[in-house]
């Protein structure tokens, strides 16, 4: 670190690069990136989920075939939304 520079806290490392001496922008590059592969690790499989529910729940005419797949698929909805919608908190904080 050059100069006199003086932080009271950081939650990115961003910020901490910042004080460097020294051209960032491909360390900017790299985290940004990360970021946004990060986003599509967490909703495309999210996405594909939700998609096939839709595509099962309407393949299925009768109203008995739609409730035996909402009966099993609800649990499977519940954890996905409950594991992915705390990641999706955390990562967003």
């Amino acid at each position: 670190f050059c100069g006199k520079h003086v932080i009271n806290h950081f939650y990115k490392i961003l910020q901490l690069l910042h004080l460097a001496c020294i051209d960032i922008s491909l360390n900017e590059n790299i985290i940004i990136l990360a970021e946004v592969n990060f986003l599509f690790t967490l909703l495309l499989p999210f996405q594909f989920f939700v998609f096939s529910f839709l595509y099962f729940s309407l393949s299925m005419l009768s109203a008995e075939g739609r409730k035996r797949i909402s009966s099993t698929c609800s649990a499977h909805i519940t954890v996905a939304i409950v594991f992915h919608g705390t990641i999706l908190f955390v990562y967003i904080k």
